[in-house]
């Protein structure tokens, strides 16, 4: 779910980008991004739970938890600059960086 995640959510944010800025197409647009979303928050979490070993799963879980707390505060100033700049820009970045992500992910082995 962390690839599909990944793909969906990073391909919705450059639909958003690249669509006209019609209310319509929006909302043809926007589910994608909600269930690429939506399969990847959760998918992440216990890919670093499952991943990490028992004794340090607390610590590790902090951690993540953290980057994402930074995440929440980096994003939308990074958000507000790349938008000065041209309207789309984020949502370009915001695409990149999760086909980034999709690449790192088709790289991860399945436990069994």
């Amino acid at each position: 779910l962390v690839q599909l995640g990944a793909l969906l959510l990073g391909s919705g944010l450059l639909l958003v980008a690249l669509i006209p800025a019609r209310v319509g197409m929006l909302y043809a647009v926007v589910p994608v991004v909600v269930v690429g979303f939506a399969c990847l928050t959760p998918s992440l979490a216990s890919l670093v739970s499952l991943r990490t070993a028992r004794e340090t799963q607390g610590e590790v879980l902090g951690l993540y938890q953290s980057g994402l707390s930074l995440a929440r505060i980096v994003g939308p100033l990074a958000g507000n600059l790349l938008r000065g700049m041209r309207l789309e820009l984020p949502y370009v970045a915001g695409s990149a960086a999760l086909l980034i992500a999709f690449a790192f992910a088709l790289g991860l082995k399945t436990r069994t």
